[in-house]
């Protein structure tokens, strides 16, 4: 049930987003940081979409994002834990995995963990009180890593976490 109503949200965008996304729109991505959202009108002018970090952006650089007609998409891992971020020690440590070869301070979480999905579950509750139009989770391909941290990882069982 509640990997259902987790994932389910997850992917769930309101109409009227699904309305605003065109093919070919430009996309603004700040994954470091804070947007600046003191400039009129907000550079770049022609990216109608922000992609942003769940965790750097407040709620009132997000309401003046969407005060200014962006679409607002909220980052967040749902693959890793990444150990700078708040919730990182709500992760118990059978769910954690292998440090990322690439990225040294996140590692692989088990997705199948009923306490991983729950953390899951807050950080999307996290997005929609924040105000978040969307969400972007990454990292939820693990089961295609080069050095998996668990075997039992595979693309159908993963399948189950981030949707029917």
């Amino acid at each position: 049930m509640l990997t259902s109503l987790v994932w389910a949200g997850l992917f769930a965008v309101p109409s009227w987003a699904q309305s605003q996304f065109v093919k070919g729109q430009k996309w603004q991505i700040v994954l470091t940081g804070v947007p600046d959202v003191t400039k009129s009108p907000l550079p770049p002018t022609d990216a109608p979409v922000w992609d942003i970090d769940l965790f750097d952006s407040d709620t009132a650089t997000i309401t003046a994002l969407k005060a200014a007609g962006k679409i607002v998409i909220c980052y967040f891992s749902a693959g890793t834990v990444e150990d700078w971020r708040s919730d990182a020690n709500d992760f118990p440590g059978g769910d954690v995995g292998k440090v990322l070869p690439e990225w040294p301070n996140e590692k692989w979480i088990r997705t199948g963990s009923t306490k991983v999905r729950g953390i899951m579950a807050k950080r999307i509750k996290l997005a929609g009180d924040k105000g978040c139009d969307a969400i972007d989770p990454d990292n939820i391909d693990g089961y295609v890593s080069t050095s998996p941290s668990f075997s039992a990882l595979s693309s159908a069982s993963n399948s189950t976490y981030y949707g029917p």
